[in-house]
This record gives C-alpha cells, sequence and structure tokens, in this order.
C-alpha cells in the first residue's frame, strides 16, 4: 500500500483488510485517492465462498435438521457487509457468475430466520439446556479469517448453540480438511477453468480423502458427475450441473456464502490492464504510456 503510493510500483491489488480505506463516509473515492489521481478497478473473480460441514462427523454430517437450522441461523447480508463492506456478491449457488449452467435468478432456499432456525434445532433433538457444541475452524489465522469466525459464531449462539473456534493456518486447514478431521468450516475455491466440473469435482465421494473436504457421498452425484466429463453438448452440461446442484442443497454438505471480488490500483499512465483470475499472463499486454 505504501509503496504503491510512493509510485515505487505501478499497479495494486488491494489486500481485504484495506478495502475501506477505499471510500470515504459517503460511499465516494478518499480524498487521498483523487488527489493521487489513480484509477480503482473492480473485477469480479470466478471465486465462491461457502460454509461447509462434514459429512462423516457423527454429530453435524448424521443431523440433517441440524445443518438445516445453521442455514437460517445467518444473516447473509450482514456476512458480506463484515466480511467485504458489501463489495461481494451474495451466492445463490455452487457456480459463479460467468460460468456456464449459472442462473442469476435463482434463488436460494436459505434465507436468515432464526426462528425457523429455533424449529430446526428442536426437529434436530435439542432444546434449551441441553444444546450440541460445534466446532468451527477457520480457513487460515489472518485478521479476516477471525472475523469470519466470531460473526458465525455470533450468529449460532443466538439461536442457542455453542461454538468453539479453532484458529488454524491455512496449511493445517488444508491438511486436517482433506483428512476429514474437521466437523464446519468455511471453504473457498477459485476456478482454475470455467467450467462447472471444475468445482463439483470437490463433491465426488472418490475425491475423499482429499480435495472433498465434506467427506460428501451421493451415488446419484458421482454418477451424474462420470456423465458430466463425457458431455460435449453445453445444454446438455448445463442440465447436468444444475440436476447435480438440486441434489446437493437437499443434502446440504455445503452453504454458499458470497462471490468474491477484486478491486485493483492502477496509475493511469498504464494501459491494457485487465484481470483475470484464470488467465496469469496478462503483464506482457501492459504498455506504459508517458
Amino acid at each position: 500500500w505504501d509503496l504503491f503510493f510512493k509510485k515505487e510500483i505501478d499497479l495494486l491489488t488491494v489486500p481485504k483488510p484495506f478495502i475501506p480505506k477505499l471510500y470515504d463516509s459517503k460511499g465516494e473515492l478518499t480524498s487521498e485517492l483523487k488527489k493521487s489521481g489513480v484509477e480503482l478497478k473492480h473485477f469480479p473473480t470466478l471465486a465462491n465462498r461457502w460454509l461447509a460441514f462434514n459429512m462423516r462427523d457423527p454429530l453435524v454430517g448424521k443431523n440433517e435438521n441440524l445443518r438445516r437450522a445453521i442455514a437460517y441461523a445467518i444473516d447473509y447480508e450482514k456476512y458480506i457487509q463484515v466480511l467485504s463492506q458489501n463489495t461481494n456478491l451474495r451466492a445463490n449457488s455452487i457456480l459463479v457468475p460467468g460460468i456456464s449452467g449459472y442462473l442469476p435468478a435463482k434463488e436460494f432456499r436459505f434465507k436468515y430466520d432464526p426462528e425457523l432456525a429455533k424449529e430446526y434445532l428442536k426437529k434436530a433433538g435439542f432444546k434449551p439446556g441441553n444444546m450440541p457444541t460445534i466446532t468451527y475452524s477457520t480457513r487460515g489465522n489472518q485478521g479476516v479469517n477471525t472475523l469470519e469466525a466470531e460473526y458465525i459464531k455470533s450468529q449460532l449462539e443466538a439461536i442457542g448453540l455453542k461454538v468453539e473456534i479453532q484458529i488454524l493456518s491455512f496449511a493445517e486447514f488444508l491438511t486436517k480438511g482433506r483428512a476429514g478431521e474437521l466437523m464446519f468450516f468455511t471453504d473457498n475455491w477459485l476456478f482454475d477453468y470455467p467450467d462447472g466440473e471444475n468445482i463439483l469435482q470437490l463433491l465426488v465421494s472418490t475425491n475423499f480423502p482429499g480435495i472433498n473436504k465434506s467427506a460428501y457421498s451421493n451415488p446419484k452425484v458421482d454418477e451424474l458427475y462420470e456423465k458430466l466429463k463425457e458431455t460435449t453438448s453445453m445444454d446438455q452440461r448445463d442440465r447436468i450441473v444444475q440436476e447435480m446442484e438440486e441434489i446437493v442443497f437437499e443434502d446440504l454438505p455445503w452453504l454458499p456464502m458470497m462471490y468474491e471480488s477484486s478491486f485493483v490500483l492502477i496509475y493511469p499512465e498504464i494501459k491494457n490492464f485487465r484481470k483475470s483470475s484464470i488467465i496469469r499472463n496478462y503483464v506482457k499486454y501492459l504498455k506504459i504510456e508517458d
């Protein structure tokens, strides 16, 4: 951040903790940015963030009503405000905007409803004075991870659940997650290529242990995934992906939270810059104009 404003570097992808420094209380660019003459560019990224349950865990994995209680216990709009200062979008799908098969008008079935969450807790077999303890594990040990953990904890405790936070480094998170040693956690996926197949592989049973950190297993999803890999018609692929998604939402190993985005500060003499989360060779296209 300091090096950028000293003009020692020409463009900067803004770290999340610095996003509040971009705007003033009126939602306009700060006077510092205006005086510097820099440009602020906002790009969507092919990245989805979700809450995940370990489906082999005897508490959350084996009790669908408990998972549904958690799904209705979270204020998603406030989550986006707390985590991104309202710069990200509410997720309504496993897919992300820009991926074939994504339906922008799709209404996500879970909404913030604390009273309904409490009803599902009763259906799950719990009542006041006899509430289970949920262990939430972070996806890293930076400030944003702690902030997210505290927010999730406050939402679940508001309906009576007890929550313990396990702070993990990203390396620890990957090791424990891929071994199936986490109960409840946030996960994220930055698409390697723009196709739904790329993220749905995380829900295939043969990928546990491994990238299927939820240890999710549904024979129909496995069958559809194999069919997806062999299908070339885009219309058919879209239908397969959407069918898989509906099965996953019914089983609820994942709870989509938000689509992430990226802010870039750039000096006006830098031309031809366009950020992509997939294509990384953009530097060769950059041009400096005096």
